[in-house]
């Protein structure tokens, strides 16, 4: 074999080598794309979009890595969540799953829901109303459930603020029983190390709200922060950088 080409080879090998090295170090240790495959974010992140989600912005916990750790903490945590923040993590309930929801509650904090307003510490949120959302979603796994969405069912809009100032869009079903859970729940208190999960698609999310199927989140458990909508496999979006996910499309 002519040496100039066993050399050649020889680098490519080589590079590849690196590349493939780097490709699995910032995969596990920096950022990953995210696919959605469900409707509990709508209108904030649809069906279908992939989001790039940067791992170490919280340090990393349970599930960051390929095999999940046996620990109750993360390391090299230098942020935690904020209210506001959508993430991704595991419930305790599910560990193979993966979910993506926004941070609503902080440990420490008591959290309840009346007709469908959030009371976080005795204080309600700020909540005005903005417009309606045609919603085009099957509904074939909750047909039971009178308080999800169906297909082709019209929403109530609301731009929901935190106490920080985050503010985004949540939906309501104009039918939902407002007077029945998961609209009016429970008061929940924040375990230490613990955070509070809510779909901004309130009557198609299981949450924070469902004891016995989600629960509240612990911080080992979530892996990462969602931060720019790349591109949606059905309708190809231009990039959008968001903030806290406040993209376009919560500002409609």
């Amino acid at each position: 074999m002519n040496r100039g080409i066993f050399l050649s080879l020889k680098e490519f090998a080589i590079i590849s080598v690196i590349a493939l090295l780097l490709h699995i170090l910032i995969r596990l240790f920096v950022i990953e794309i995210f696919f959605v495959p469900t409707g509990s974010m709508i209108p904030s992140i649809l069906i279908n979009d992939h989001l790039i989600v940067t791992k170490y912005s919280y340090g990393y916990g349970r599930y960051n890595f390929v095999k999940r750790l046996d620990i109750d903490e993360r390391f090299l945590a230098f942020n935690n969540p904020e209210r506001g923040d959508v993430v991704i993590f595991h419930s305790e309930f599910d560990n193979d799953k993966t979910y993506i929801k926004r941070v609503i509650g902080l440990p420490g904090d008591k959290i309840k829901l009346i007709r469908g307003e959030i009371i976080i510490n005795g204080q309600k949120l700020k909540r005005v109303i903005n417009g309606t959302y045609e919603m085009n979603i099957s509904n074939k796994n909750n047909k039971n459930n009178k308080n999800f969405l169906n297909i082709n069912t019209i929403c109530h809009r609301y731009i929901e603020e935190l106490p920080n100032g985050v503010k985004y869009n949540v939906l309501y079903h104009e039918d939902a029983d407002l007077n029945s859970f998961p609209n009016t729940t429970k008061e929940y208190i924040i375990p230490d190390n613990h955070y509070f999960m809510m779909g901004d698609n309130r009557n198609y999310s299981v949450d924070s709200r469902f004891d016995s199927h989600m629960g509240m989140i612990p911080s080992a458990n979530i892996q990462g922060k969602a931060r720019i909508i790349l591109y949606n496999k059905s309708i190809l979006s231009s990039l959008q950088e968001m903030n806290g996910l406040r993209s376009l499309r919560i500002k409609e």
